[in-house]
């Protein structure tokens, strides 16, 4: 159900919208995050009305071009790139070109990041994302008891404190060691997202960060 973006038109203009929210980023925050960026060198299209995404096609996205217009704005502001999915050789020369850093979930990439099989200056490591499960209750779904789950899941997160990667993200649902009861959101529902609050700090969530940031340093 989601529109399509108008790169033709956007592109007359400059791209003038997403400029103007690339310089806007530039001044709240230390780093920006492009989602799906593998749609900006090439998208999946479906008919409007289609029951499933199985009738649809490719189309090459702006690549290089949006970026560079949008790289005028804010120079040398930091971009991470979302590139999940199906990833092909130009997304990652795409990237390249841009010289941004890539992401890596543990989930999916365990051995990937256990066997270092990336480049640490280049990438950002998560335990998960707002569209996962949170990694006690991905345990969980491998199997494991709400025990096990909570002591695999502590262990990850120190494991990837102390990795080479430029930076590490934990959603604070991990940090709780919370189970799939904190999850966030459930990809291709509509109902029960988005409705889990941190209510306030503790003295526990404090004390984790501290030993996750004493890890990090070390």
């Amino acid at each position: 159900g989601n529109p399509l973006s108008d790169w033709k038109a956007m592109e007359a203009d400059g791209y003038a919208f997403l400029r103007e929210r690339f310089r806007q980023a530039a001044g709240l925050y230390h780093m920006a995050r492009m989602d799906h960026f593998r749609g900006y060198e090439a998208y999946w299209s479906v008919p409007a009305g289609a029951l499933t995404a199985e009738g649809g096609r490719w189309h090459k996205g702006p690549g290089l071009r949006l970026f560079r217009a949008m790289e005028e704005e804010a120079p040398g502001f930091p971009i991470l790139a979302e590139d999940l999915g199906v990833i092909t050789p130009e997304v990652h020369n795409l990237r390249n070109i841009l010289g941004y850093r890539g992401m890596l979930v543990w989930p999916f990439s365990q051995e990937e990041i256990r066997e270092g099989m990336y480049e640490g200056e280049n990438t950002v490591l998560y335990s998960g994302t707002h569209d996962t499960n949170t990694l006690a209750g991905w345990l969980e779904e491998q199997g494991r008891s709400p025990q096990d789950a909570g002591r695999e899941a502590a262990a990850v997160l120190e494991e990837l404190a102390a990795s080479p990667a430029a930076l590490v993200i934990f959603p604070v649902q991990d940090l709780l060691g919370l189970g799939g009861e904190g999850r966030i959101n459930t990809p291709g529902t509509v109902w029960g997202n988005w409705a889990w609050r941190l209510k306030e700090k503790s003295k526990e969530l404090e004390e984790k960060l501290q030993n996750l940031a004493s890890i990090r340093k070390s």
